[in-house]
């Protein structure tokens, strides 16, 4: 299938591609808002705390590990709502969330955890120093930190002092229920249009329906002649069955691939027609009886009109008797293998197939 195809068959089943997606959206748009409905909207409110070492001596991984080490344990003591916490090492910053009943209880509750976490931190990092100073004591200031090459102890000791938090609080937090209606809303928009329209190329590929000229050229050599029933389509249709005829025609049958009402277009042949012969006239060909068929055919100006060879052999005796003879095939409603297998019908009827007519 080529992606012309593809645009053919969603330009054609254009209502089915926009109502199945919205159809879709408003079932898990709906799904979700009851949802959300039956256990009450929640709200999300984030803060951030920024740990920064201003003399760049303290390792980052040690420090980063230290932080989320605390935040995740205060997290896991806050009451009021559930919360998290998510760590950067590269920031040096530490992404707290919250969810609450209401966007106030939300707020609050991520703010304090954020600065309960910057003091904790704070405080071990105070605490560290007063060991690492209580360590060294006793030792030259200006001996070398046997951790960091090149540092002092009196350096070590401050930069664990000089750390610095910044807590970047909430101001507002998000309610979860028109958020998650929107997103799953879209989702099913996406996940219907994309059903549908693989839905309709799975059927399209089995049925193979005739779309185009194209698609009739796919199966047969035979020229389209005309597309439509019009009387400006009569007087082409005519001229193209004299000009696709080796020989003079004198009676042309209209044969149709399915039940489809061909009376329309045998009329407005027959108009066209009625130029040569004004006694040009339509003649319905039923039942099996052949000899009634040739004379039909023998007529000057006349237009057998067929019915579908699954109704009976009688489009096969009216292709057989008539000088020149036109198939009728509806677009997205006959298959290329029927229109084939017509063809074929007709062919071993001894039928003077000179092309082929779409209409709607």
């Amino acid at each position: 299938m080529t992606l012309r195809d593809l645009w053919l068959i969603i330009r054609h089943y254009a209502k089915w591609v926009v109502v199945v997606p919205i159809l879709c959206a408003l079932l898990a748009g709906g799904f979700v808002f009851a949802k959300e409905s039956a256990k009450g909207e929640s709200y999300t409110a984030k803060a951030t705390l920024t740990v920064t070492d201003p003399s760049g001596l303290l390792n980052a991984a040690s420090l980063s590990n230290l932080s989320n080490a605390i935040a995740q344990n205060a997290v896991s003591l806050l009451a009021d709502a559930s919360a998290t916490a998510k760590a950067d090492a590269a920031t040096q910053s530490i992404e707290f969330t919250a969810v609450g009943e209401n966007a106030e209880d939300a707020m609050d509750a991520v703010n304090a955890v954020a600065y309960e976490t910057a003091d904790a931190i704070r405080a071990a990092l105070m605490q560290q120093s007063e060991v690492y100073g209580d360590s060294v004591s006793g030792v030259e200031s200006a001996s070398v930190d046997a951790v960091a090459q090149g540092i002092t102890s009196v350096d070590r000791v401050a930069a664990l002092k000089s750390c610095v938090f910044t807590v970047a609080e909430a101001t507002v937090a998000s309610g979860s229920g028109s958020s998650n209606v929107s997103k799953y809303a879209a989702v099913g928009l996406v996940g219907g249009l994309f059903v549908v329209v693989c839905l309709l190329a799975f059927i399209d590929a089995v049925r193979r329906p005739l779309k185009t000229k194209d698609n009739v050229r796919e199966c047969t050599d035979a020229p389209v002649l005309a597309q439509g029933a019009t009387p400006q389509d009569g007087e082409r249709l005519w001229a193209n069955v004299q000009f696709a005829s080796e020989e003079p025609v004198g009676s042309v049958g209209v044969v149709p691939v399915s039940a489809v009402d061909t009376q329309q277009l045998c009329g407005v042949l027959k108009t066209a027609m009625e130029a040569q012969w004004p006694q040009a006239h339509v003649v319905a060909i039923e039942g099996g009886d052949l000899a009634a068929a040739t004379r039909a055919g023998d007529s000057a100006g006349a237009v057998l009109k067929c019915a579908p060879l699954a109704d009976g052999m009688a489009a096969a005796y009216g292709a057989r008797a008539a000088q020149a003879t036109i198939v009728v095939a509806r677009t997205w409603k006959d298959s290329q293998a029927a229109l084939c297998d017509t063809l074929k019908e007709l062919q071993l009827a001894g039928g003077n197939v000179v092309g082929i007519v779409l209409v709607d």
